[in-house]
């Protein structure tokens, strides 16, 4: 399913590997030279700068293209609007599909561009075809069709060209998509949406998480810590106090003021789920539990701060940031000596090595029959010595 070559896939994970080693000193520089030259990528990637100017040139040349077009053959009327962009997502795709196959981009800017395009044109495009019929029916079945169009267009180019936010867009898609079904096929669907929304993400997260594990995704590794961080957010924001009261106001609330059922659950859950996952983070050793419940503690401070206002803002800020400093502080100093197999030291295993063993990728992408060097343990010695050197 995946377009890209899977060789120089692989590849390019033993690359960030020995780049890792070669930061931690593991390895020599001239020895990654070897490794590198050894298990070759041919993509093109280019630095960060570059990538973007892509990314706005393409979108520059895409956006003229298709204007001039579409100006020489507006007075004709003989094209509707929504087939006139559908038709540009498809060509954007099929230009999208040659770079990659012909030229082999990866992540090049370029791609990333006629990748969004041609979802975004090709969404467009069924959105206003269907609008004529759907808008007899609900405003939620309305949404509920176009989450599972977004969905649909998101799970094929996420599995096609592994793109992390098109596969993160898609997650979203499919958790709006289920809920407004729920919304629209349940009587109490809105007042139990949070508990669903609960429910399908914490799924989702320990789904992602057994997959990263497994060697059939490691084309996907990068995408799979993303829709991890993905699913816990959306866990939290889905019993946080804030959202289910504004989710309330918005569907259910006709004059605009909606009270949270059980405000207690909703407020303890705002509260106690940061810490859960910073416990869990180490515990488990996991960086992406821990700094999202790093992240979420902040979300809990200001949801209080939005209902209770207990000091100005400001003030507010300067305390938690005072109260985060001094409790940094205190936790190096604690770690300087590794304690629980937790140390302050950077140790290097931020990449996708942490998630699957280099050594079983080698493996499996090692061709079979392949004829293993054998190494002469024996020389041809003058000193008569069974094959031993003159430098025995």
């Amino acid at each position: 399913m995946i377009i890209y070559n899977k060789t120089w896939l692989a590849n390019l994970i033993i690359h960030e590997q020995v780049q890792q080693d070669l930061s931690s000193g593991t390895l020599s520089s001239e020895e990654v030279k070897n490794i590198e030259k050894a298990y070759p990528v041919g993509f093109y990637s280019p630095n960060i700068f570059v990538r973007i100017g892509l990314f706005l040139l393409a979108n520059v040349i895409v956006s003229f293209s298709g204007g001039l077009f579409a100006l020489f053959v507006s007075d004709l009327r003989f094209i509707a609007p929504e087939v006139w962009l559908l038709a540009a997502g498809i060509a954007c795709y099929f230009g999208l599909e040659t770079i990659v196959k012909q030229s082999h981009h990866y992540r090049s800017g370029a791609d990333d561009a006629l990748l969004w395009l041609s979802g975004g044109m090709v969404f467009g495009a069924l959105n206003l075809l269907t609008e004529p019929v759907l808008n007899n029916y609900k405003d939620t079945i309305f949404m509920m069709f176009n989450a599972g169009f977004l969905f649909g267009i998101g799970l094929f180019l996420s599995l096609r060209f592994a793109d992390r936010l098109m596969s993160v867009l898609t997650f979203l898609a499919f958790v709006g998509c289920i809920g407004f079904f729920w919304i629209s096929a349940v009587s109490f669907g809105t007042a139990t949406l949070p508990l669903l929304v609960m429910i399908l993400s914490a799924s989702a997260y320990f789904y992602f998480s057994k997959k990263m594990t497994s060697l059939n995704a490691v084309y996907y590794l990068h995408c799979l810590k993303f829709l991890r961080v993905a699913s816990l957010l959306v866990l939290y924001l889905a019993g946080n106090y804030f959202i289910v009261k504004q989710l309330g106001t918005q569907l259910l609330a006709a004059d605009g003021v909606y009270e949270v059922p059980l405000p207690y659950l909703f407020w303890t859950w705002t509260f106690v789920i940061p810490f859960v996952y910073i416990f869990y983070g180490i515990r488990k050793r996991d960086m992406i539990l821990l700094r999202s419940g790093l992240i979420l503690v902040a979300a809990a401070g200001f949801t209080f701060r939005n209902y209770y206002h207990v000091m100005p803002a400001e003030l507010t800020l300067v305390i938690i940031g005072l109260i985060l400093l001094a409790a940094s502080y205190a936790i190096i100093r604690y770690l300087k000596t590794p304690k629980y197999g937790i140390t302050y030291e950077d140790l290097n295993q931020g990449g996708l090595s942490d998630q699957l063993k280099i050594e079983s990728l080698i493996v499996a992408e090692m061709p079979t029959g392949a004829e293993i060097p054998q190494e002469n343990r024996f020389g041809g010695g003058s000193l008569g010595g069974g094959g031993a050197s003159g430098t025995f």
